[in-house]
């Protein structure tokens, strides 16, 4: 995988390296509730070489980099649609983190 950097709508947390294999089978109680509320999960290593695992729920809205997209562009009528929705579907995931707008890169490993 090339460096990329994610582009994503919702909450973020850290994730701890013993629970890596669940997130590698997707079941990781976040990862099992995005997907049954209508939300979208995306984990990975964002500190290559060194270890600092973030997860992700809510939309991934694009991937930039040289083998993903060149530019990303979203009117500010669909975000504001995709901020409610996300809210919306964590409050009824039972998720209480507040949603932000991350820009995230993602090194190389």
């Amino acid at each position: 995988m090339a460096d990329t950097t994610i582009v994503f709508y919702g909450m973020r947390i850290e994730i701890s390296v013993d629970e890596l294999d669940i997130l590698e089978s997707r079941k990781h109680p976040l990862q099992i509730v995005a997907k049954k509320v209508g939300l979208e999960s995306y984990w990975g290593n964002f500190a290559a070489p060194n270890e600092k695992y973030l997860l992700f729920v809510g939309k991934l809205l694009g991937k930039l980099g040289f083998e993903d997209l060149k530019e990303i562009q979203i009117h500010e009528e669909k975000l504001a649609k995709i901020a409610k929705e996300v809210s919306a579907k964590l409050i009824d995931a039972g998720i209480s983190h507040t949603a932000f707008l991350y820009l995230e890169h993602q090194p190389d490993q």
